[in-house]
């Protein structure tokens, strides 16, 4: 919710966008629309893909996006932060399963937990909107961009866990 609020002050912004705010949040629908395609690819060919590489490849692309709203102030680089939608669409489904897979049996109570997280995310837009007063709007993007290298981390440390897991496993059997 936040990275497209933002977006939205990014191309509405005079310093930045200059769009006004009606264009701004009528081309911000993008985002909303990339989610939306971005879903039914994962939901088509979301098992056909190594999850842990599409995880840190929409994580990286991310990152880059908004390293470039941080270091190029223009409306061209408001379109390019639309298309974090695509990029945030495919993270979900992998970090929905992969904390549900690590729950076991306490996934009801992971779901549950995971459902309030995506919809109270109070901290991230609370640490943007701060920086956003403090230090401007396109300096605000490392909010972001800090939180998808924190999950591209604790994705590989779960991946690495499971993958050790399984090992320890297959060795105990055989």
């Amino acid at each position: 919710m936040c990275f497209g609020t933002f977006t939205i002050t990014y191309l509405a912004d005079a310093d930045y966008g200059d769009l006004g705010l009606v264009p701004a949040t009528q081309i911000i629908a993008g985002y909303w629309a990339l989610m939306f395609v971005g879903r039914f690819m994962f939901a088509k060919y979301g098992s056909r893909i190594n999850s842990l590489r599409l995880f840190i490849i929409m994580c990286s692309l991310s990152i880059m996006i908004c390293l470039l709203a941080m270091l190029i102030t223009d409306v061209i680089i408001g379109y390019v932060l639309i298309g974090v939608g695509l990029c945030n669409s495919t993270l979900y489904p992998i970090i929905y399963a992969r904390a549900l897979s690590a729950a076991k049996q306490y996934s009801s109570q992971g779901a549950a937990i995971l459902i309030m997280c995506s919809i109270g995310g109070a901290l991230l837009p609370l640490a943007q909107a701060t920086m956003v007063d403090r230090v401007g709007l396109s300096v605000s993007y490392w909010v972001p961009a800090i939180s998808y290298l924190l999950m591209i981390g604790l994705f590989f440390q779960t991946a690495v866990q499971a993958k050790v897991q399984t090992t320890r496993k297959r060795v105990s059997k055989g």
